[in-house]
């Protein structure tokens, strides 16, 4: 099972790569408010978007810090003027079918400039097969499995959650992205939303194709039904349904 994990995860990984060539940028209409922490002592707010990154390939700070502030007034939330910044990077290091020179990048500015921010990396990758496909016996012994997705869902989610409610020095904006702000940026937030925001699958899936302005990919909608089966089966979370009937980009 890890052998094929791992196969699967190479192949998407390749494909989310060639599909989001083209949004190698910051885009405004992508960058979108979240949540914010409710921790007592703590001024932390989750952002999502597409790669933070100005049309001449330089992370684009003053930009993502600028736009995030407008985007929770609209939601009604003040972000204050100095914030430290977390770029919470879903991309994969990879050679070859990653983004580590996106990564590479990001991480350069913030070795210059480590008062503004850091960079975490915490690859994200989808599912190629859906879990409809196999009998609840084989689903939920998969799930208990820990290679059930390479890079555990379940652990990401959960620590980044502990980030977001930890007390910090300085109010700081949590930036989740991806490359296109789609795909992987859509199973990460929605996974989310599922396991913290009391989302259903079916309203996680709606904030996606909001937040995108498209549907996103077969390989999010498998993986966010995988995660909803995680939560059902493993957690004992009561999901409504963990099936979507949606059409997928």
């Amino acid at each position: 099972m890890a052998v094929s994990s791992a196969i699967q995860a190479l192949v998407v990984c390749t494909l989310l790569s060639v599909t989001s060539v083209h949004a190698q940028r910051l885009l405004p209409r992508r960058l979108h408010f979240v949540a914010q922490s409710t921790a007592p002592n703590t001024h932390n707010f989750f952002f999502r978007g597409s790669l933070p990154h100005s049309s001449t390939g330089a992370l684009d700070f003053d930009s993502l810090t600028s736009i995030s502030k407008f985007v929770a007034s609209r939601a009604g939330v003040v972000v204050p003027e100095d914030v430290y910044v977390v770029d919470y990077s879903l991309l994969t290091n990879l050679p070859f079918v990653g983004n580590s020179k996106e990564n590479f990048v990001t991480q350069k500015y913030f070795d210059k400039f480590p008062w503004r921010g850091e960079q975490i990396v915490a690859p994200v990758l989808g599912s190629l097969t859906s879990p409809s496909l196999f009998p609840a016996s084989v689903r939920s012994a998969m799930l208990a499995a820990p290679s059930w997705l390479l890079n555990s869902l379940p652990h990401a989610i959960d620590a980044f959650h502990t980030k977001l409610q930890e007390p910090r020095s300085k109010p700081t904006l949590f930036y989740v992205h991806c490359m296109a702000g789609c795909d992987r940026t859509g199973i990460f937030v929605g996974a989310y939303m599922m396991r913290h925001m009391g989302a259903s699958i079916e309203d996680a899936w709606t904030h996606n194709v909001e937040a995108c302005g498209r549907a996103p990919s077969a390989y999010t909608k498998n993986s966010l039904e995988w995660y909803c089966h995680y939560l059902q089966d493993v957690l004992g979370f009561s999901m409504q349904t963990c099936e979507l009937n949606v059409s997928t980009s």
